[in-house]
């Protein structure tokens, strides 16, 4: 809800009470607060009690400055509001000793060495995955540095509303210019739009400062529910390096949530502002064999399409000085020229063809718990050699243990309700039978005036009879 830019409404208050009064309806528990531009509201959650929450954050171990993790580690010892633990996935050729990361840490940390191989932020993510037992879990990037206390709180609390999947955070570079606050996808490519705003600059209808829907958010500081997460088969090892969290943002709508990014929840991300990261070819042919043309229903191209020098694509795990491995594939630069990539769909189009629905169809996760999809898991589904991965297979088992809960859980509630439908019916019975047996009391009460009154009528006919006999 908003106003013009500047002017006060003498009736803002009354339109505070009907958004007050349009929340208590659809059971959100929200305080109807003024927004950061005048003319606008904030909603602000009631709920004092949060999910824990797990963040896993993977780290390469070599190109890395190490203070960056440190400061990363730092950040999350300054956290408040939320219940959390952390999981730091090493790698093996990690500089120096990673039991040093562990020392006076304020939140519960442990150490998982990640998968063998190349660095793979991807199976990273899903080694951490498996061991987390937060009901929600936080990916972060080991050079994201929050600068708020209450940052994760902000975010955690959008995990209320069931109908919310993911939430993102607002990245900003070291000084304090915009990186991140929600993709967009322009083209087959998502992007990262108003790249270079100031902190405080509310962006078009102060998009910039409210929180609100995207397509999709960076990895590099994600929040979803564990279940869910899981329910998903983590994050796609078809992308091991970029376009995995898009991928999985686009899954999660698909699969009926919305992803949401939270611009007050400020972070850090010490990525070079002139670093053009790049991405495999191997990666993005396999991103627009999966995905092809996707609409982005939050963006059009028409009203601001990305200057050339932000033209950079979503992605933010690559380790810097971490050459891609010649064996899978070639280098793309991501600061790309204007349409490099013409859609399979925008092909088809240009050719006078149908266009084919490309779109991956995903089964609905459950509103309680998000793992009742049947069969195997949608995540997995992509991959044929599920077996080969025990990563993959863990995930798969803790899947369908959250089905089993899920089921079981449901079946207890059913069980109760069928209980207190057995009672009510017992003592429905018996108001029955007491109903019955008040009934035929009153017609005994009805029936004895009747019957003394036939008995007299009876004698009053005898005597009758016999005076007129006698007459």
């Amino acid at each position: 809800l908003s106003h013009r830019p500047g002017k006060r409404d003498p009736d803002i208050g009354v339109e505070n009470d009907e958004v007050a009064a349009h929340l208590a309806r659809v059971g959100l528990h929200r305080r109807v607060a003024p927004g950061p531009i005048p003319g606008t509201v904030r909603l602000v959650p009631l709920t004092e009690r949060h999910p824990r929450v797990t963040v896993i954050v993977p780290t390469a171990g070599r190109g890395r400055p190490r203070p960056l993790v440190t400061a990363c580690l730092a950040a999350l010892d300054r956290t408040e509001g939320v219940e959390l633990d952390v999981i730091v996935v090493v790698d093996t050729a990690y500089t120096g000793d990673p039991e040093d990361l562990l020392v006076g840490r304020h939140h519960p940390t442990r150490l998982l060495e990640r998968p063998p191989g190349p660095f793979d932020f991807a199976a990273a993510c899903n080694r951490g995955l498996v061991e987390a037992g937060g009901d929600a879990v936080l990916l972060l990037n080991d050079d994201v540095e929050a600068l708020d206390p209450l940052w994760l709180a902000r975010m955690v609390a959008h995990l209320d509303d069931p109908g919310v999947g993911v939430v993102g955070a607002r990245l900003v570079y070291p000084d304090h210019t915009l990186q991140h606050i929600g993709v967009v996808i322009d083209d087959a490519r998502p992007l990262h739009p108003f790249v270079g705003a100031s902190l405080d600059h509310p962006g078009p209808w102060g998009l910039l400062r409210h929180p609100r829907e995207v397509v999709a958010v960076t990895g590099a500081c994600l929040l979803a529910r564990r279940t869910d997460l899981v329910a998903l088969g983590g994050l796609s090892r078809e992308f091991p390096l970029s376009f995995n969290d898009t991928d999985l943002c686009l899954k999660m709508l698909a699969a009926g949530r919305r992803v949401v990014v939270e611009p007050d929840a400020v972070c850090i991300h010490h990525e070079s502002a002139s670093r053009a990261p790049q991405i495999t070819s191997a990666e993005w042919d396999a991103w627009i064999a999966r995905w092809g043309a996707v609409e982005d229903p939050w963006y059009h191209p028409a009203y601001h399409r990305p200057r050339h020098e932000d033209r950079r694509l979503d992605a933010d795990h690559l380790p810097p000085s971490t050459p891609p491995d010649p064996r899978r594939a070639t280098v793309r630069d991501t600061v790309i020229r204007p349409r490099v990539h013409r859609s399979p769909a925008h092909a088809a189009a240009r050719a006078g063809r149908p266009r084919a629905d490309t779109r991956v169809r995903m089964p609905e996760l459950t509103p309680a718990d998000g793992a009742d999809a049947p069969g195997p898991g949608p995540g997995h589904a992509e991959d044929p050699a599920l077996g080969e991965d025990p990563v993959a297979l863990r995930l798969e088992i803790l899947r369908l243990r959250d089905v089993a809960a899920g089921a079981a859980a449901r079946t207890a509630v059913l069980e109760d309700r069928v209980h207190e439908l057995e009672d009510e019916l017992e003592r429905f019975e018996g108001l029955m039978e007491a109903h019955q047996a008040l009934i035929a009391r009153h017609e005994a009460l009805l029936a004895h005036p009747v019957l003394r009154a036939q008995r007299l009528l009876g004698r009053v006919v005898g005597r009758v009879s016999r005076s007129g006999g006698r007459r």
